[in-house]
């Protein structure tokens, strides 16, 4: 196993940009390029299916454990209750109307497809009229 010293690591880096000129406020990693996963819709779908199923965040838990942790988790319940419900249901009110965004999304994207199949299909058309076309037309000369 190879020991790494970090410290000595960000030293050098620190060196090398007050070399360069540059101060710790102008260093962002919004300037730094990642590329990103190019787009699946069946794993956007997946996705989306799962929020959607899971959107309701219970505030309630079952009581079924032992007597005297059911009776204090019932206790702080009602005491705290009043507080935390409103917030739970903010929260799920929040995560009803994103799952339903996502979900009109991916509908959205499965129309778009459709509709990128059908005019897919009327340029092969075309090319094989226009193909047609031009072969009629060489054999007339």
């Amino acid at each position: 196993m190879v020991d790494i010293d970090v410290e000595e690591i960000m030293t050098e880096i620190r060196t090398s940009l007050e070399s360069k000129g540059c101060n710790a406020d102008e260093l962002s990693f919004n300037d730094i390029y990642a590329p990103r996963p190019a787009f699946r819709k069946d794993t956007f779908a997946k996705a989306v299916g799962y929020l959607y199923d899971n959107k309701f965040v219970p505030w309630k838990v079952d009581d079924n454990g032992p007597k005297v942790k059911g009776f204090l988790k019932r206790t702080l319940r009602k005491m705290f209750g009043f507080i935390v419900a409103p917030f739970a249901n903010g929260q799920n009110t929040y995560n009803h109307y994103t799952s339903e965004a996502f979900y009109q999304l991916l509908s959205y994207v499965e129309e778009q497809n459709k509709m990128l199949e059908y005019y897919q299909k009327k340029v092969d058309e075309l090319e094989q009229r226009m193909e047609t076309f031009q072969t009629m037309r060489l054999s007339e000369k």
